[in-house]
């Protein structure tokens, strides 16, 4: 299980960064665009620009890249923990989740008493 929550927090992750570096990507391409619309002294300050946006673009992308790999190793850290945790005490796991679900029932039912 821990597993599958690893799984889809990175998989979160991969489609959000795909979605920013699409969106700065549709940006460099708008300010190109205006590069060619562009004439004279305009034209010089838009290809500055975009070589700055290029270059603002490949460090994101790479910062970005280097997140998602710092995640992936401390997600995968975090489920190799509590893999080797479940397997070291599984009857003080199984009695910790058996006490949670009591607590959450209990409480859940009271909350509805209330609400009559």
């Amino acid at each position: 299980m821990a597993a599958a929550v690893a799984l889809s927090i990175l998989f979160y992750m991969r489609t959000n960064m795909e979605t920013v570096l699409s969106d700065l990507q549709n940006l460099i391409d708008d300010l190109e665009k205006l590069l060619v619309a562009s004439t004279g002294e305009a034209k010089e300050h838009a290809e500055q620009a975009v070589s700055n946006w290029r270059h603002a673009l490949k460090g994101s992308q790479e910062r970005l890249e280097k997140l998602q790999e710092d995640t992936r190793e401390r997600v995968a850290e975090a489920v190799r923990t509590a893999s080797q945790t479940l397997r070291d005490n599984p009857w003080k796991s199984v009695s910790i989740v058996a006490a949670t679900g009591f607590l959450l029932g209990l409480a859940l039912s009271r909350h509805d008493h209330t609400q009559r």
